[in-house]
């Protein structure tokens, strides 16, 4: 089960990697236990790496070009909340990006 919930943010009008590609990776990395698109540009992740680790992984692959990875600890916002009930709780079966 993950430990972690991450916001990953990078924009989605980059020519490399493109919008396919970063949905490749995340769909992909192992560790990436479950995702959610929360708008163009923007996942929610859920892991069982730090930080440091998972960052490894996504600097490799953005190069030079910018995003952000950051722990999220309880975020809210305006998406449906079965998202808000999945992100928040770790004990919630709803998986997207699964």
């Amino acid at each position: 089960m993950a430990r972690f919930n991450y916001l990953l943010s990078y924009s989605p009008f980059a020519l490399s990697p493109n919008s396919q590609q970063v949905q490749v990776l995340v769909s992909n990395t192992r560790n990436i236990e479950s995702w959610y698109l929360a708008f163009p540009g923007t996942y929610l992740l859920k892991s069982d790496l730090s930080l440091v680790e998972l960052n490894m992984q996504f600097s490799q692959f953005f190069g030079a070009t910018p995003y952000v990875l950051s722990v999220a600890q309880v975020v809210t916002g305006a998406l449906p909340p079965n998202v808000w009930q999945w992100f928040n709780n770790t004990l919630n079966p709803f998986l997207p990006g699964s």
